[in-house]
């Protein structure tokens, strides 16, 4: 985007129907936003380092977490290290946790606040 104008847009491959982009951000620290996969299926996270509409790698994060009932909600850095982290929310238990990430590595995972009640969302 160039303000409000759309400057470009490329196609990107798809992982299939088991697969979703749930958060976008700089795990890196690189300036440029990366692709976080989840798959619902098998609990498999990836991370797709980008530059424009081009996928310069990809690479697994951490170790699956084949519960279904954990979405990751967004990426923001929590701990002001200048990288992202990853915002995890339990659909099932209103349960939440930060991912303290430097690039596809998980360095600690930090319980948050869990929310009021399963009526309530968290969105990063």
């Amino acid at each position: 985007m160039d303000g409000t104008t759309l400057a470009g847009a490329a196609a990107i491959p798809t992982l299939g129907l088991d697969w979703r982009i749930d958060a976008v951000g700089n795990l890196d620290g690189d300036g440029r936003d990366e692709l976080i996969w989840r798959n619902y299926a098998n609990g498999r996270n990836v991370r797709w380092v980008m530059n424009g509409g081009e996928i310069v790698s990809g690479a697994d994060i951490a170790t699956p977490l084949p519960n279904p009932n954990w979405e990751i909600r967004g990426a923001i850095d929590i701990n002001y290290d200048g990288l992202d982290d990853l915002v995890w929310v339990n659909t099932a238990s209103s349960e939440s946790v930060a991912w303290l990430m430097q690039g596809s590595t998980l360095i600690a995972s930090q319980p948050l606040s869990p929310l009021p009640s399963a009526s309530w969302s968290l969105t990063v």
